[in-house]
């Protein structure tokens, strides 16, 4: 199995990564941990004034994001040490970055954080979890911090509607090593009946 992980340092990213030991992958993983480092631009009109400063901030960026990376990997190693874990950093949007790395490497399954913004911050400045999950081409696990932390077993709720993304999401549940006890409930429902 192929995992893309977003990692950006922030707790809902160390949560995503807590969250892996009870989503019920398997032993040997080959991962990637993609670490990016938003930075921002100034407006063409001052590039000029600031280009070389641009140029330090993105290097000692790009080291920070690279630093974070390999901190979040020897904690993942810790958790999975059969995985094969590979660190990566990169400079842009984090969610253009992820779908980007996606692309050329083609994972079964990324990995992000959820912020748990309001509607209005969605709104504002957009969603990386969100964004991710509509355009990625594969499975996405979306993890929340979790105001409790518990060592009850995993929960699990598929929506399954008879089609075929619904059977693929049955049949990959069904792949998983899950821990002991894991919950999973199916949920269906039918389309509004038209009475006469």
């Amino acid at each position: 199995m192929r995992i893309l992980i977003a990692y950006d340092g922030s707790s809902p990213a160390n949560e995503a990564l807590d969250e892996l030991t009870r989503a019920g992958l398997p032993a040997k993983v080959e991962a990637v941990l993609v670490s990016i480092a938003e930075v921002w631009l100034p407006p063409p009109s001052s590039i000029e004034m600031v280009a070389g400063d641009t140029a330090i901030t993105i290097d000692e960026r790009l080291k920070e994001a690279l630093t974070l990376g390999n901190g979040a990997a020897k904690k993942l190693q810790s958790n999975f040490p059969d995985w094969s874990i590979h660190v990566e950093a990169s400079i842009g949007s984090t969610a253009a970055e992820v779908l980007r790395k996606a692309s050329e490497w083609q994972p079964d399954l990324i990995v992000v954080g959820s912020h748990g913004h309001s509607a209005i911050e969605r709104l504002l400045l957009g969603s990386v979890s969100l964004k991710v999950l509509h355009d990625a081409a594969c499975s996405v696990r979306v993890s929340r911090v979790n105001a409790r932390q518990t060592d009850e077993p995993a929960r699990i709720i598929i929506g399954f509607g008879g089609l075929k993304y619904s059977w693929a999401a049955v049949q990959t549940a069904l792949r998983r090593s899950w821990p002991p006890n894991t919950e999973v409930r199916l949920i269906t429902s039918i389309g509004p009946l038209l009475l006469r």
